[in-house]
């Protein structure tokens, strides 16, 4: 657990550190304050604090859609990552639309990446779908819930067993 600790004290350093400069016009990138601002997110998540989780999603969320609209912002996958992130967290607060939507918005981001070729691991986009699913299971829409687990067969059969991890 005091590893947990020791990365929340980083990341909170990291922070407060790129706000201030963000704050004084001398963050040249804000593409690494999104990063950080995800990653204190998942030790948040790691610690089941999830609704601090939700406050530093929102905040990557924020920069990282403004550095997309600019063509400012330099990976993706980062910002697909603080989707999901916040769609996890929404999904143990049994928050289920919000999770759909943030769940939704990593799959639309992560789809564009793999038809790119630049998606980092497919596994990611695979859990994305069968989360939904099962989601959309508790909520009692068999017809959506099938249409994201065809989704979710369909990558697997894609990708090579030995790259393929379990869910």
């Amino acid at each position: 657990l005091s590893h947990y600790s020791d990365a929340l004290a980083g990341y909170s350093r990291a922070i407060e550190i790129r706000e201030r400069m963000h704050r004084n016009n001398r963050l040249l990138d804000e593409n690494n304050l999104a990063t950080v601002y995800t990653k204190r997110a998942v030790t948040y998540h790691s610690l089941s604090r999830y609704k601090d989780a939700l406050v530093d999603c929102a905040r990557a969320v924020e920069i990282g859609e403004r550095l997309r609209s600019a063509g400012k912002l330099l990976d993706e996958n980062d910002l697909a990552a603080a989707y999901m992130t916040r769609a996890n967290a929404y999904c143990l607060l049994t928050c289920n639309e919000d999770a759909l939507a943030d769940y939704a918005r990593a799959v639309e981001i992560r789809e564009r990446l793999h038809w790119q070729g630049r998606l980092y691991d497919m596994n990611e986009l695979l859990y994305c779908h069968l989360i939904k699913a099962g989601i959309l299971a508790e909520m009692g829409d068999s017809v959506k819930e099938v249409a994201e687990y065809t989704k979710g067969i369909t990558l697997c059969e894609e990708l090579p067993a030995d790259k393929l991890l379990s869910v």
